[in-house]
């Protein structure tokens, strides 16, 4: 995860252009998407056959990697397939993670990382859409997450819900917040 880390970086995500607007470079996302995916499945096998060191460590790659690419990206981009693709496979990994009673304790670990991500989009990015989808994604685990007795996955996603809405509002962005606390009302 390293060097994918490495590898994130403003003149490999946007390609030149003769208007002199930040464009992405499709390619290099759909690579950095499939390069992620690799990761997302090992993280899935991780949580399948019960190694959770495995699962701790690709969900902190998962994460670092999508700071990295916050960081290199503007909050103007328009176009954020990335975030969304690694928005849907961070599904498959709560699916993983809350498919079974014996899973439960990698919930806490699921919610934490999703929660990460879900603050860092709503500090970094002035749309709230992006940052509604992370949100969404908290308050299905959370649902979730009500079947599990031996973990705090309810109330971390709260807790995360609570530290996006506090990000949004210290970004004005209204309509995050409005997002968050409609998860907590479903």
């Amino acid at each position: 995860s390293k060097q994918i880390e490495n590898e994130i970086n403003t003149d490999k995500i946007y390609q030149p252009n003769q208007f002199g607007v930040p464009l992405q470079d499709d390619e290099y996302i759909g690579h950095l998407a499939s390069r992620t995916q690799l990761i997302v499945s090992t993280c899935i096998k991780a949580i399948e056959q019960n190694q959770q060191p495995v699962a701790d460590t690709c969900l902190k790659s998962l994460t670092r990697i999508t700071d990295q690419f916050l960081d290199q990206t503007t909050d103007q981009d328009v176009n954020e397939d990335f975030l969304q693709e690694l928005n849907d496979q961070f599904q498959f990994i709560g699916s993983a993670a809350f498919e079974e009673y014996t899973r439960q304790k990698y919930s806490e670990s699921v919610v934490e990382a999703i929660g990460e991500i879900g603050v860092n989009i709503t500090e970094t990015r002035d749309l709230g859409a992006q940052a509604g989808s992370w949100a969404s994604l908290l308050g299905d685990l959370f649902t979730e997450s009500l079947e599990f007795d031996r973990t705090n996955a309810a109330g971390l996603s709260i807790q995360k819900l609570g530290d996006m809405s506090l990000a949004a509002i210290n970004q004005d962005d209204f309509d995050t917040v409005r997002l968050c606390m409609g998860e907590f009302e479903d």
